[in-house]
């Protein structure tokens, strides 16, 4: 086993340990992500004998939605009561914090690596549980698992208990036109195919036209559009910040990275970045203006105008990522679960095991009827 806090000068070996098979496991996107990173928050575990690989982050309570592993235990957004047991872990969340996590930074997918092989992953948990030990982490963790990954019946047996996290929403794109994706909506249902043409139609006679174009066009006009929707959530970034950010990105990922631009009189009003890398399209990051809103931007830059752009370039998968799950899955993508198996100390063990038993059975019940109410529009 080889433990390393940066991936400068072990590309080569990351990608035999590795076997990357999603752009979030590439030296690529996980260098772009170091270089805003603490080292002292970051290490990397890779096979040597064997293969496989692991990358650990140390992961403090609270952040962006999304980044907290334990938001869905106490948030699961059911009509169900706060049990005792959620009741007890709330008020003890400094006691589980902060976490030594398996997980690919910027994804939603598991921090355990080996490519197509299924590695022996105990050396990997003991080199978990000493991370979490030299970083005084009281919980250890692999977040992010999908359903069927290799690792859960094992992290299952060694004490990990699954605590539901965000579900992958996913569009399968068939080798068709966007006039043929238009036309599998029904007549009628939740989202009735003359609002998906009502909505194209907005965009094409609001003036603005689409522009593809590279990372390193990326610029503080193109900032502000995305800082108007961190806003509402409360994040204050300076657009100066997020600019160096994207030119980071265009450094290391540039190469599979594409924006498209909504333009109006040269000015941008909306745009979309999004990733291809091994027959996936990865949409990442986006920004609208207010004109831009009341004219159905969102929905044709976001779906629409990337639809097309997969089935030009021959892509059969484009990954949308969590979250405003109705209007996903009523433009006609699937929901794959995650799940993040946590070990926490006693004595906090049984109403965690409790809690995340519940909290599991009411996100895959609320996934699940999303997709039952929402499937019949397709």
């Amino acid at each position: 086993m080889t433990t390393t806090n940066t991936l400068i000068g072990m590309e080569e070996a990351w990608f035999r340990a590795s076997r990357p098979t999603s752009l979030y496991a590439t030296a690529e996107w996980l260098g772009c992500n170091e270089s805003g990173t603490d080292s002292n928050t970051l290490r990397y575990v890779l096979g040597t004998d064997t293969p496989g690989s692991m990358v650990v982050r140390k992961i403090g309570a609270g952040g962006f939605l999304g980044g907290d592993p334990l938001w869905c235990l106490f948030h699961p957004g059911g009509d169900e009561a706060v049990t005792t047991e959620q009741s007890a872990l709330a008020a003890a969340t400094g006691d589980l914090f902060p976490l030594a996590a398996a997980s690919l930074p910027g994804s939603y997918l598991p921090g355990l690596l080996g490519g197509e092989a299924v590695p022996d992953w105990k050396p990997f948990l003991a080199a978990l549980e000493e991370t979490a030990r030299d970083w005084s982490c009281p919980t250890t963790a692999v977040l992010n698992v999908p359903d069927g990954h290799p690792a859960a019946a094992f992290l299952a047996e060694h004490g990990f208990v699954a605590v539901p996290s965000f579900a992958q929403a996913v569009m399968t794109v068939e080798g068709e036109s966007l006039e043929d994706y238009v036309a599998r909506f029904h007549r009628r249902g939740r989202v009735r195919r003359a609002r998906v043409v009502r909505e194209i139609r907005s965009f094409e006679q609001a003036g603005m036209s689409v522009r593809e174009t590279g990372l390193d066009e990326f610029d503080v006009p193109h900032a502000a559009l995305h800082l108007r929707q961190l806003s509402r959530y409360g994040h204050d970034f300076s657009a100066e910040w997020l600019v160096e950010l994207m030119r980071r990105s265009a450094h290391y990922l540039g190469q599979w990275a594409r924006m498209a631009v909504a333009e109006r009189d040269g000015v941008p009003e909306a745009f979309t970045v999004c990733y291809s890398y091994g027959g996936e399209l990865h949409v990442k990051m986006s920004g609208f203006s207010e004109y831009a809103e009341s004219n159905s931007a969102y929905f044709f830059m976001i779906f629409y105008e990337m639809i097309a752009y997969a089935q030009r370039v021959g892509v059969k998968r484009i990954e949308y990522g969590p979250l405003t799950y109705e209007a996903k899955v009523g433009r006609g993508c699937a929901l794959e679960p995650r799940t993040n198996y946590i070990r926490v100390l006693e004595p906090w063990r049984e109403d965690f095991s409790v809690a995340a038993a519940a909290a599991d059975r009411e996100s895959r019940n609320i996934l699940a009827e999303i997709e039952k109410s929402w499937n019949s529009v397709m």
